[in-house]
């Protein structure tokens, strides 16, 4: 075995660590606490610390835990664990496996905690189904809504209440739902019981009313067979197996956590217990950039981790800063760090503490000392806009950057946001294509709204009913006849594309016809849905109808194969019924995703594949994306399978498009939810700033430097403060300051994405109001106009290069990708959900016939048709 020194390997892959961040790689014993400046290199440091743990202290990848944020940066990780271990691999012979060891968000680690073989779950002997944030949604308006009527009295006086006290625009139900949603999740992620609420020595009426609600809620999960959890209970759940188990804190040796600063304090409670047997826990994060205090963070962990630790673990934590940003110029780095040290941190109450780890002394590796930081002249925002968008213009014609994705707006919010429109009409009046599907509805991008429309032309739209049609309701019917008449004007257009509607609109109207026959001979012949069928009654059955329905009903009725599956199916005693027999023989053999990559392969949708693998355009192919997930959902927890039945009654319409799809487009998804968003190619991204934290461009405009405004997310924020503060124990940021704390954090984080050029638009007018900070900076002149600035002296972009056989040559997807490269492009890049039928773009089918497909799916479904 060759030998090889933590060093060498260094110098192997090129790596140069910085003392403190050589230090927090050989720093692996005890409580350790990194606070990372942006552009640090933390995700380095994270990733040959477990190198560090793994090829030099022996360390069994299976004892290590390591939880970061997103999806995407766990990911991130993975595929950088794989090529350093690699690496080693080369030098010692030995194979590193770490395809055991458990990386990824803290709930999918919460999903395989439960699981785990080394844990005994005393509280339930089958782990709990998990309802994601969608489901959790539906269950609450399509289920808890109506037993709490039942049970409650819940009524519309309630909904008034609950609209004053949490600051709501309205009553209705998904204004309702989410609300309700934010309170459950919060009280789940701080472990306030429902009766500590409904008891409250205060005696808030509302507040006890949420409490009666909440237990609703938790009782109505408890299930005979398998409970429910969702994700914040999830996190709950996993905690009190960890303390119902003695070695529960044996199972690491080492934890590790990403992004500290946004973890809530059940998370907390997780990790230190995690930690307890081997007091090996490091936290890696920068209080300054903490954002998620609507989602139950708590940036007090991060900024008295060590305290925590000690109480905790009975050991104080060593504190490293790692302090050298390597992604942007100095003049910026410069910029955010006396931005952020404007605010006063003290705290009033303790004297020389502070809310967040002072002296971070943070600098730039750079020592580029020429303007990097610019402002707009003070202007009308059309004129500031205008004068960005053609600066930008010039950098993408002088191939100061290279194309328009390394670009972009950051909003302190997007929806109703009036400069949204303005500096995208700006950009469009100079070629320059952009990128904001949270500017709007989702459902108002072109994409979705054509793919609806066509399935609308296929299936025909819900009746509307006059006497409801007002308001949110008349604003979706509207729009949903809107799609179906922009799919009309595209099916004119496409000859080929008219021809497949007409055929499956031809397909749909047999499957109901022969429904009608065969519901027409059940009532003659005095038979129910739910009356046993015998082979005898089987064989009539089919005599009796086969002469009566279609080609395509007698050709379903007779197959050989659905005989010998009834007969099989009594032999084996299992009770058949005339349902089972109905929905076999008269349902479509294809669903909404079936039908989605159907459509896909016409030529209005089939440019959208083309230009997004050319690299064009990538915006339209997220939205595709989007719409595939949306259909999974509804097909596996609503409509499985589309029969004549359903049809002819008009349920599945109804329930896909007033019951489903009206209420996604009512619920307008929050612009701040934690998602891994997509930077496509070819557009300007206006993102919020909540959307781009962990991202960085080369160029970055703010779209807006306002003030703390008196909003209805602010009051929402500190209402639901006030609502769990008095639950808590410990230090934590005064609530009158809170507000001001998270618009200083947000502007910090949105100046700290720029490598190259940050630009400030500096807008006056009417209602037009500057955040302190920005305006004492423009009164000052210390910032230089954008008109000023010598573009020629910064520096050129790089080509960022798109690694796919290097990031996947150790993984299957290489080999997916090398086997088919569009088939690679859109489920594994792009996330595409796949068709149970595996139809490709242009109507090939792949291993299985659609029919063996059908009878495999049918037979999966069976137990619930029996």
């Amino acid at each position: 075995m060759v030998i090889i020194t933590l060093d060498d390997l260094f110098g192997k892959s090129g790596f140069k660590p910085n003392k403190a961040q050589e230090e927090a790689i050989k720093t692996i014993d005890g409580p350790l606490n990194l606070v990372a400046g942006p552009g640090s290199g933390k995700t380095r440091v994270l990733l040959w610390r477990v190198v560090n743990l793994i090829v030099f202290n022996n360390v069994n990848p299976e004892e290590i835990y390591l939880s970061t944020f997103t999806e995407k940066a766990a990911q991130q990780l993975k595929d950088g664990l794989i090529s350093l271990l690699a690496i080693a691999s080369q030098e010692t012979g030995i194979n590193y496996d770490i395809s055991k060891m458990y990386v990824g968000t803290v709930h999918s680690l919460c999903q395989r905690l439960i699981t785990n073989r080394k844990l005994k779950n005393r509280l339930k002997n089958k782990a709990p189904k998990i309802m994601q944030e969608l489901e959790q949604y539906f269950y609450i308006k399509d289920k808890l809504l109506k037993k709490a009527k039942i049970e409650l009295g819940f009524s519309d006086d309630n909904k008034q209440q609950i609209k004053s006290y949490m600051y709501l625009r309205s009553i209705g139900a998904n204004e309702i739902v989410n609300c309700l949603m934010s309170v459950f999740n919060r009280f789940s992620e701080e472990c306030i019981e429902p009766d500590e609420i409904i008891n409250d020595y205060r005696k808030d009426e509302v507040l006890i009313l949420f409490g009666k609600l909440y237990k609703l809620y938790i009782d109505s999960l408890k299930q005979d067979s398998r409970d429910i959890v969702d994700l914040s209970l999830l996190q709950k759940y996993t905690y009190d197996i960890l303390c119902n188990n003695d070695d529960s804190e044996n199972i690491f040796k080492y934890i590790i956590i990403d992004e500290y600063q946004d973890t809530n304090s059940i998370q907390e409670k997780i990790f230190f217990k995690l930690a307890s047997g081997h007091k090996n826990i490091c936290v890696v994060g920068d209080d300054d950039q903490s954002l998620y205090r609507f989602r139950g963070a708590r940036v007090e962990n991060f900024v008295q981790f060590s305290t925590r630790s000690e109480s905790y673990l009975g050991k104080k934590a060593k504190t490293i800063k790692l302090s050298t940003n390597y992604r942007s110029r100095k003049d910026i780095v410069d910029y955010y760090t006396r931005f952020i040290e404007k605010e006063d941190w003290e705290n009033k109450n303790n004297k020389g503490q502070y809310y967040r780890n002072n002296n971070k002394k943070i600098v730039a590796n750079s020592n580029d000392n020429k303007s990097a930081v610019v402002r707009t002249h003070p202007s009308s925002p059309e004129e500031a806009f205008k004068e960005i968008a053609e600066k930008v213009r010039f950098m993408l014609d002088e191939k100061i950057i290279n194309d328009p994705s390394e670009v972009s707006v950051l909003f302190t919010y997007l929806r109703d946001n009036s400069n949204v429109g303005l500096l995208r009409k700006a950009f469009e009046q100079v070629g320059i294509n952009v990128y904001a599907p949270r500017a709007k509805k989702f459902f108002d991008n072109e994409e979705p709204m054509l793919i609806l429309g066509l399935i609308g032309s296929i299936f025909g739209l819900p009746v509307v009913d006059e006497e409801y049609n007002k308001g949110v309701h008349k604003e979706f019917n509207e729009w949903i006849e809107k799609c179906v008449n922009m799919a009309s004007e595209l099916i004119k257009s496409d000859e080929k594309l008219a021809d497949f509607i007409q055929e499956t609109c031809e397909e749909i109207q047999d499957l109901k016809s022969n429904y009608s026959i065969i519901a027409e001979y059940m009532k003659n012949n005095n038979l129910h849905y739910d009356d046993a069928l015998t082979l005898e009654e089987f064989e009539e059955f089919r005599k009796n109808l086969s002469n009566e329905l279609s080609n395509t009903g007698i050709k379903e009725i007779n197959k050989p194969s659905l005989r010998r599956i009834v007969k099989r199916k009594l032999e084996e005693e299992n009770n058949l019924t005339y349902k089972w027999l109905i929905t076999r023989i008269n349902s479509l053999d294809w669903n909404l995703l079936d039908l989605f990559y159907k459509l896909c392969g016409f030529d209005r949708f089939k440019i959208i594949f083309d230009n997004a693998e050319k690299g064009i355009d990538e915006g339209p192919m997220y939205n595709l994306s989007s719409i595939t997930t949306y259909l999974q959902f509804f097909i596996e927890n609503k409509f499985s399978l589309i029969s004549g039945k359903n049809l002819v009654n008009s349920s599945f319409r109804n329930i896909f498009f007033t019951s489903y799809i009206g209420s996604l487009y009512k619920r307008e998804e929050g612009e701040y939810e934690m998602k891994d968003e997509p930077i496509p190619k070819g557009r300007v991204s206006f993102l919020t700033i909540h959307q781009s934290k962990g991202l960085e461009f080369p160029v970055v405009i703010l779209g807006n430097v306002v003030p703390v405004t008196n909003s209805s997310s602010v009051k929402k924020s500190k209402k639901m403060e006030e609502m769990v503060r008095p639950y808590l124990d410990g230090d934590y940021e005064p609530l009158d300051k809170i507000a001001e704390f998270d618009k200083i954090r947000c502007y910090y984080v949105a100046i700290s994405r720029a490598e190259k050029l940050l630009i400030l638009p500096h807008l006056i007018g009417k209602g037009k109001r500057t955040h302190a900070h920005f305006k004492c900076d423009f009164e000052s002149g210390k910032i230089p106009f954008l008109s000023d600035l010598d573009m020629n002296l910064i520096p050129k972009s790089k080509i960022k290069l798109d690694n796919i056989s290097k990031v996947y040559s150790y993984t299957a997807d290489y080999l997916a990708y090398n086997d088919c490269p569009r088939k690679y492009m859109i489920y594994r890049k792009y996330n595409f959900v796949p068709a149970r039928t595996t139809i490709s773009f242009f109507g090939n089918l792949v291993h299985k016939t659609l029919e063996d497909l059908h009878n495999y799916y049918i037979d999966q479904k069976e137990r619930e048709l029996v």
